[in-house]
């Protein structure tokens, strides 16, 4: 917290749709009107194209692209490559790796990266990874005997959203992957600056948020609810 700095977010996805809170990050374009059926990294990514990751190419940096599902999942591999990144890890790259649900863990995910960051050729290099974890993804109703739940709502809303206990137990244990991220470039040589965001709200219980925000969810601005 001490060498932190933090601050609101504004999404306009909601729910799904996780490729354009991507899009915005890596490239500072706004998705914001594409329609609602549009699927940024299959139809518009057909060439290389500007992005963060171009700027830190000629800047030096090795550039490496994370995602511990499919490589045709929202047509990433072919989006990572146009957009310029030199490594491409999917769910085939991970061994050994921890199972919560149904999704590769963000622990492992953590790991993964910690280990190619070690294993690159040039040590010397500046790098820059983006990784987008697959662990927290919905649906929330189904129990689950490779996960164990830590994390329930209390006082007038225990037992009332199972979705959201869920969803918050699950948030727990990607705190604690990251915990051990930033514990190990903290002993790094190299200064680090690690950044992390969430795309979107979560699909829980839309009565949760009525209740949390103390009014019909519908009836809330977008402003308020990201």
């Amino acid at each position: 917290k001490k060498e932190g700095m933090y601050g609101e977010l504004f999404s306009h996805v909601l729910n799904g749709g996780t490729v354009v809170s991507e899009f915005e990050f890596l490239t500072g374009f706004s998705g914001e009107f594409f329609p609602s059926d549009y699927m940024v990294y299959g139809n518009y990514l057909k060439k290389d194209f500007y992005s963060a990751v171009g700027i830190l190419k000629n800047q030096g940096y090795a550039t490496m692209a994370f995602h511990p599902y499919t490589s045709s999942n929202y047509n990433r591999e072919n989006a990572y490559l146009k957009m310029g990144f030199d490594q491409r890890f999917f769910e085939d790259s991970f061994e050994d790796t921890k199972i919560i649900r149904n999704y590769i863990s963000d622990e492992s995910m953590s790991k993964k990266m910690i280990s190619e960051y070690e294993n690159r050729t040039d040590k010397t290099q500046p790098v820059f990874m983006f990784g987008v974890t697959m662990q927290n993804h919905g649906g929330y109703t189904i129990p689950f005997a490779n996960f164990d739940q830590e994390v329930w709502l209390t006082g007038d809303m225990e037992g009332k959203y199972p979705e959201a206990d869920m969803y918050l137990s699950l948030v727990k244990k990607s705190d604690e992957a990251f915990e051990w991220l930033v514990n190990y470039f903290s002993q790094c040589d190299q200064p680090t600056m690690i950044v992390m965001f969430g795309d979107h709200q979560p699909g829980i219980e839309d009565e949760f948020f009525d209740e949390a925000m103390g009014v019909e969810s519908a009836k809330v601005p977008n402003e308020q609810k990201m």
